[in-house]
């Protein structure tokens, strides 16, 4: 294989064909590294290409871009996301790899790695993934640009992970999305801020700017949708009929960056995490009552030497909020997990992972 690399054809050393080249050594040098493949069958691996690329066919189209993507069973960056199936037997993972993946809860297993339009830099990573009310399909989205004025999301449908679809919506980063029982996609933006309610069918209902980039989103029972962006503030909407929807309730939060909302399974709780800490060891968690919007709880956590609790989520039963992030110890990248009796608040902490 040293040898197939270092003799570099004529083409290969033209300016327009430079990124071909890279990108072919590139994956070579991968496929080993990964043990993916034995020295030999790279090493032909890499002859092929080479072959394909300096042909004919390839002169004809040596301007059109390709990407070249290692597959290696698991992500290969940062998972920015999970959202499970309404059965509880599928699992949706989305990251920096810009690909993601649909996984047998049960098994263990992966079942369909689904891949989206990416290019350079950020450009086809995934930070947004949901169901569909009835566990079906799967909605993506992240930094995936559509038009030049505007972005998109795309489905898949689970039993075979095959592409069902995309929804142009306007400019921004898809930063959360949910799969509202109404059967509509909501999704929190960045870059510009703000909130997008689409139908599956690519029909836009609501774009709603902010002044900040916007993370956070949940779902009541009742279909009103809540929404926090990162100037501080709590948004509900609720649909008026005939596919409008509106924001009928702002709420002032403590801090101005919240990252996460979840309410309690019987509707009654919604409590917020942050990403910034009140100050250096002190993360806060605060829980409204989500009929009145009042504050009835803020639990403030002594204990965290860095980071914050920016991820919440309810048991089942509702008698456990459960709080983690990027909180460690002191002194240590172990990082912590918060386990709240509730309505008690008797807390509960695990080290569950390390760095």
């Amino acid at each position: 294989m040293i040898s197939a690399i270092r003799a570099v054809p004529t083409w290969a050393k033209r300016p327009e064909h430079a990124g071909a080249w890279a990108a072919a050594v590139a994956c070579a040098w991968r496929m080993v590294w990964f043990k993916a493949h034995s020295a030999a069958q790279v090493a032909l691996l890499f002859t092929a290409l080479l072959a394909s690329l300096s042909s004919p066919v390839a002169a004809q189209v040596e301007r059109q871009r390709f990407d070249l993507r290692l597959e290696i069973g698991n992500h290969a960056g940062i998972v920015r996301r999970l959202a499970v199936s309404p059965d509880q037997q599928r699992l949706l993972t989305v990251g920096d790899d810009k690909t993601a993946r649909l996984w047998a809860l049960k098994e263990r297993a992966l079942l369909h790695v689904l891949r989206v339009p990416l290019g350079d830099g950020s450009a086809g990573q995934l930070y947004g993934a949901a169901f569909s009310p009835d566990g079906r399909r799967v909605a993506v989205g992240g930094s995936l640009g559509g038009t030049a004025g505007g972005s998109r999301m795309y489905l898949f449908n689970v039993a075979d992970g095959r592409a069902s679809g995309s929804i142009p919506i306007p400019a921004g980063e898809v930063r959360r999305l949910l799969w509202l029982r109404g059967d509509v996609l909501a999704a929190c933006q960045t870059e510009p801020g703000g909130l997008v309610i689409a139908q599956p069918d690519g029909k836009v209902l609501l774009r709603q700017s902010f002044e900040a980039a916007c993370f956070a989103l949940a779902e009541q029972a009742d279909g009103s949708l809540w929404a926090a962006a990162s100037d501080g503030k709590l948004r509900r909407f609720v649909a008026t009929g005939g596919g409008a929807w509106r924001a009928d309730r702002v709420l002032d939060l403590e801090l101005r960056d919240p990252r996460s909302i979840a309410i309690s399974p019987d509707g009654k709780y919604l409590a917020v995490g942050y990403f910034s800490p009140l100050s250096r060891g002190r993360a806060l968690v605060q829980v409204f009552d989500a009929s009145t919007g009042q504050s009835i709880n803020r639990l403030v956590f002594d204990d965290v030497f860095e980071g914050n609790l920016a991820a919440l989520a309810w048991s089942a039963d509702g008698t456990t909020l459960a709080a983690a992030g990027r909180a460690t110890q002191p002194n240590s990248r172990r990082f912590l997990f918060k386990r709240i009796a509730w309505p008690a608040g008797s807390v509960r902490t695990d080290v569950v992972a390390s760095d």
